[in-house]
């Protein structure tokens, strides 16, 4: 249940990888593939706790937008899944929740 929880916090404002950071051994060549098999590799980097590889794809202004509707920044996002990325068991870090309004 929890790694549901930050598979839905990933967010898909991604940058591509390089040609610097892929060979074409490691690129699949179908475009599908090729994402699917990112996705998988952020999955695993967030999971883990690896913002050295989480900060090599991601541009300068990535954005992620939780579920919960809370938006960080890509310096707010790699902190959180340096602080918290493999906690809980190995499913990484959990979706932050938005300021509850005043009552």
């Amino acid at each position: 249940m929890r790694r549901m929880a930050v598979l839905a916090c990933l967010g898909t404002a991604m940058t591509p990888l390089s040609a610097q950071q892929a060979t074409p051994s490691q690129t699949p060549t179908d475009p599908v593939a090729a994402l699917t098999a990112l996705e998988g590799r952020v999955e695993a980097a967030v999971v883990q706790g690896d913002v050295t590889f989480l900060d090599s794809i991601y541009a300068t202004d990535f954005r992620l937008a939780h579920g919960t509707g809370v938006v960080q920044t890509k310096t707010q996002w790699l902190e959180m899944v340096r602080t918290l990325g493999g906690a809980s068991e190995g499913n990484g870090p959990a979706c932050p929740r938005p300021p509850q309004a005043a009552v």
